[in-house]
């Protein structure tokens, strides 16, 4: 007779991927880090205004549906939402329009 010996069960494969692949997932949200803009209203200075965004100060604030008038903008405009990923290759008289959460434009910049 054995004593001070317990039996122990081996863990079913299933089980053991299921907690690998959770403890992977947690693991990974703690390294993750929220980041929320906030841009201010704001304009370029007019040296830095190759674009033409102060003239279109009146868009500050305004919904974005009010971006129909730039349609016949000859010069490229980009339209740019709260923690939406964008290219950072510069172009001068590009117009770029940043909206804040609650689709409001909020920011007018050159690039």
């Amino acid at each position: 007779m054995k004593t001070g010996s317990a039996t122990t069960r081996p863990i079913p494969a299933r089980l053991t991927i299921v907690g690998a692949a959770l403890g992977l997932g947690l693991l990974l949200a703690a390294c993750v880090q929220e980041v929320g803009l906030s841009y201010q209203p704001a304009l370029p200075d007019q040296a830095n205004d190759s674009c033409g965004a102060n003239a279109l100060a009146p868009l500050l604030g305004q919904d974005k549906s009010a971006l129909r008038s730039l349609a016949t903008r000859r010069d490229p405009t980009r339209v740019i939402g709260p923690n939406q990923a964008i290219t950072m290759d510069l172009l001068p008289n590009r117009l770029n329009v940043m909206l804040d959460g609650n689709d409001k434009v909020v920011q007018l910049t050159c690039g």
